[in-house]
């Protein structure tokens, strides 16, 4: 079941198909702008391309999200800045959201030490 439904988001378009660590396992990046538009994050960067490397990084990251409920995961970027704006941290914020990555991991390490 699982797989068909990856399977038919790379028919219709919607992500892509990349085989990982030697092809022994495979992952579908979401890149198609309108999903991400419907849930308010039409220029998400999770929608762009990124190296194995990263990849690997944001799956740990997010089976630390799974088995930790009680962790509070923000994933969009106005999460990221209420909560800045919430704890007076604001000057955080980058003034050109360009300069996101690096800012965005600085935020989520002080929301894991937190």
């Amino acid at each position: 079941m699982c797989n068909a439904f990856f399977d038919k988001l790379v028919r219709r378009g919607y992500a892509v198909a990349v085989d990982y660590v030697h092809n022994r396992a495979r992952f579908y990046p979401v890149h198609h702008k309108p999903l991400y538009h419907s849930i308010g994050e039409p220029e998400s960067r999770y929608r762009r391309a990124v190296s194995a490397g990263h990849t690997a990084e944001r799956l740990m990251r997010l089976d630390a999200a799974l088995i930790s409920p009680d962790l509070g995961w923000l994933t969009m970027r106005s999460e990221k800045v209420a909560f800045l704006a919430a704890n007076n941290l604001a000057s955080l914020v980058p003034a050109s959201w360009n300069e996101i990555s690096d800012s965005l991991r600085e935020i989520d390490n002080l929301r894991q030490t937190a």
